[in-house]
């Protein structure tokens, strides 16, 4: 199996009932990223499925990218935890960090911790699922 990033996963039907996107792409598998390419101890094995609550607390869309930024996260200490919620055409997920994201009151999701591998699907431990 294949990691291209490890993190924390959203159910998108909660997710976006809450922020429908308003760009051209959704995200399929919402989620904070912990990890690009890890290997090693930063595939944290032990955490697979575990729940965590997570905050949004800010909102940012600039036509290209539209996210959630996160207040930080224990155990990780990542500059600024965030949810790509949708891209336009031309957009790309990555970019979203970069939003300048306006304060909002605080809202609460549940995400499990996984990895999303190569074909497509996330793990979480004993099998694979697709949301």
């Amino acid at each position: 199996m294949k990691v291209i990033y490890c993190g924390y996963f959203l159910d998108a039907d909660e997710l976006y009932a809450k922020f429908p996107p308003k760009l051209a792409r959704k995200i399929d598998h919402p989620h904070v990223t912990t990890k690009f390419r890890p290997g090693g101890t930063d595939l944290h094995e032990d955490w697979l499925g575990q729940a965590r609550t997570l905050k949004a607390v800010g909102y940012a869309c600039d036509g290209k990218n539209e996210g959630l930024l996160v207040a930080p996260i224990e155990s990780f200490q990542l500059k600024k935890p965030h949810i790509t919620l949708s891209v336009s055409e031309d957009g790309k997920p990555v970019d979203t960090v970069v939003l300048d994201f306006a304060e909002i009151e605080p809202v609460e999701f549940t995400a499990h911790f996984g990895w999303y591998c190569a074909d497509g699907s996330v793990y979480f431990g004993g099998k694979a699922k697709r949301w």
